[in-house]
């Protein structure tokens, strides 16, 4: 593995593959910029990462791959202390963030990333939020599948996550979002989002509060809608919306941050469609 324990190292344009004990160690104000990672295995436990990035670092437009889940134990990064952004990266085949020990008022953030296609072992998580609150803005979550944990899982006090703009189908778990039962939980907000053509046993498990999102089935809510959001063609992977979609112009503007100005498939975010009134 790399470990670079400096402050302020760049990592742009490189491509890591084959590593066999985790991959790059980062540091503080890191910037990995364009890179991609690809079946760098990790045997560290399942608290080990591809990349560990640390206090505000950011990840950009990285790619990760993993085509041998029995090989990758742990995660593909592990963002520690606060202000860890992950925004335009695609992650696919294999658990995604754990995020430890951050604290209340510190958060990780994935803006505008893809998780797809990985069917994870009965103990395995997506992400695991240890004493860390996470933000999810504009990704979509597609092809995951989970016998036994939920695909987010925060643990000990995890504090108030969000869930934001972000779209969910094709995944198959106990429950999209989870707590620690042996622990007091903290809370989950999902806004303007789309679950559809899910699995869930229980779509959110603990304390979560659901605004302006679209479901298959009813889930109480201010603005929540069950209908079919009209996907442009999810056979080949494409979960943009048609026009004229139901899910377009239904949400609330106002819970976009301002920091988002991308969508998953790194298009502007906010694009008005005529043929639709704005019922959000």
């Amino acid at each position: 593995a790399i470990s670079l324990g400096t402050t302020g190292t760049i990592i742009r344009d490189c491509t890591f593959e084959g590593f066999s004990r985790g991959c790059v160690g980062a540091g503080q104000s890191a910037v990995v910029d364009g890179c991609r990672f690809v079946d760098c295995i990790v045997n560290g436990g399942q608290n080990g990462a591809t990349l560990n990035v640390s206090r505000d670092s950011r990840v950009i437009n990285c790619e990760f791959v993993n085509t041998n889940p029995t090989d990758h134990v742990g995660y593909f990064i592990r963002a520690n202390e606060l202000g860890v952004v992950v925004e335009g990266c695609t992650f696919q085949g294999a658990p995604v963030g754990y995020v430890p020990f951050i604290g209340q008022t510190a958060r990780a953030t994935f803006i505008g990333c893809t998780f797809k296609d990985a069917d994870l072992r009965p103990d395995q998580r997506l992400f695991w939020g240890n004493l860390a609150p996470l933000s999810f803005d504009s990704c979509l979550f597609t092809g995951i599948n989970s016998s036994g944990q939920p695909l987010i899982y925060l643990d000990d006090d995890a504090y108030h996550t969000f869930v934001r703009n972000c779209t969910v189908t094709n995944c198959t778990a106990p429950s999209f979002s989870g707590f620690n039962p042996q622990v007091a939980p903290g809370h989950v907000t999902v806004q303007n989002s789309i679950f559809w053509d899910n699995a869930f046993t229980t779509t959110f498990s603990g304390p979560t509060t659901v605004s302006q999102s679209m479901f298959q089935t009813w889930i109480p809510g201010l603005g929540n809608l069950v209908t079919n959001p009209l996907f442009t063609n999810p056979d080949a992977g494409d979960y943009s919306l048609r026009r004229g979609s139901p899910a377009v112009d239904s949400g609330d503007s106002s819970l976009v941050p301002s920091t988002v100005t991308i969508d998953a498939a790194g298009n502007p975010r906010r694009v008005d469609d005529p043929l639709k009134p704005d019922t959000g």
